[in-house]
């Protein structure tokens, strides 16, 4: 599903990411702390990327990993696959794995 997503087009300071969900967490002693009261959305692969504009080029390249506003994302289904659309403005932090 993810590779038909790929073909597609997104408006240019656009961001299309899928979740990385955050299950649980272990300390350097070796306890497993699960996540709580955190919300496991602000972290994504990015999928999909615009063109960017003559003001803001896009500089998220497609396979990172990126921190977000959760707030700030849109919920949408393709192909029964959630992914969420983030404006290129609301990521806080990006790095390639």
């Amino acid at each position: 599903m993810i590779e038909k997503i790929k073909q597609g087009y997104v408006l240019p300071n656009k961001i299309v990411i899928k979740e990385v969900a955050e299950t649980e967490k272990k300390t350097e002693s070796g306890i497993i702390v699960p996540v709580l009261g955190k919300n496991p959305q602000t972290k994504a692969k990015v999928v999909l990327v615009g063109t960017g504009t003559p003001e803001m080029p896009m500089n998220i390249p497609v396979g990172s990993i990126i921190l977000f506003t959760p707030m700030a994302a849109q919920k949408f289904t393709f192909e029964d696959e959630e992914f969420l659309l983030l404006d290129q403005n609301n990521v806080l932090f990006w790095y390639n794995e």
